[in-house]
């Protein structure tokens, strides 16, 4: 699923875009929207599309699969994009309610941790001894 293919399917269900920016930032190309009170970020960079979440209580944009494992609805970094789409459409009320929870920072802030932390494990494992 491209970066089209995700905008064109939120334009299905009604779903415009508040702002879109071309290059220069993150990535090479990303939009904002807003879907039932939730600030979704779209992106793309290299080939590979992402969705982000803005998470009140932290004041920051968080990656959806890392929301999806924390909420039990997904595992590891490998969703695919399709099905990230298909949860924001079918589960926004779930993660609006889990984003609005000021505890959920903290959740989100330690597994976002363990999963960095097994990231550099498995980049050391992979590197060549000298």
């Amino acid at each position: 699923m491209t970066l089209d293919d995700v905008k064109e399917e939120l334009s299905n269900q009604g779903i415009a875009p508040l702002r879109g920016l071309k290059g220069g930032g993150f990535c090479n190309e990303s939009e904002e929207y807003e879907f039932n009170k939730l600030r979704i970020r779209l992106g793309a960079d290299r080939g590979q599309v992402f969705v982000d979440v803005f998470l009140a209580s932290a004041g920051q944009w968080f990656d959806l699969p890392l929301l999806m494992h924390v909420m039990n609805q997904g595992q590891g970094d490998d969703i695919p994009i399709s099905d990230q789409v298909e949860f924001l459409l079918t589960q926004c009320n779930e993660l609006v309610a889990f984003v609005s929870e000021p505890s959920s920072l903290l959740t989100v802030s330690s597994a976002g941790r363990e999963r960095f932390m097994r990231r550099r494990e498995s980049r050391r494992q992979e590197k060549p001894e000298r």
